[in-house]
């Protein structure tokens, strides 16, 4: 079973000429490709550098709210008494969480 996540919502291409835009929705992030140079990204609150007048190509919205990450493995048993028994059940949880707030834009 192969499940993947892809935590971009959305990919807009932005006009030179365009409206203002504006800081991200709780649980997201924008990330604003510049013509040259490094990506901006914006967290929730934060003010969009030059918003109108930006040279920004295109813009994804980031989805950076934690996710819940379970699964169930089939392992052996490491006692000796059990080895000719099914593998018992093992299960694991993690919470997971796309961010890389201080270090650029993670790529």
């Amino acid at each position: 079973m192969n499940q993947t996540y892809d935590p971009i919502l959305e990919i807009t291409e932005l006009r030179r000429v365009r409206t203002s835009l504006r800081s991200p929705e709780m649980g997201t992030a924008l990330v604003l490709e510049r013509a040259t140079g490094n990506p901006v990204v914006v967290w929730p609150g934060e003010r969009v550098p030059d918003a109108r007048t930006g040279n920004y190509r295109r813009m994804f919205r980031v989805d950076t709210a934690n996710r819940a990450l379970s699964f169930t493995e089939r392992v052996p048993s490491s006692h000796s008494a059990f080895r000719s028994v099914s593998p018992s059940d093992s299960h694991a949880r993690s919470s997971a969480r796309s961010s890389s707030r201080g270090t650029g834009c993670g790529t």
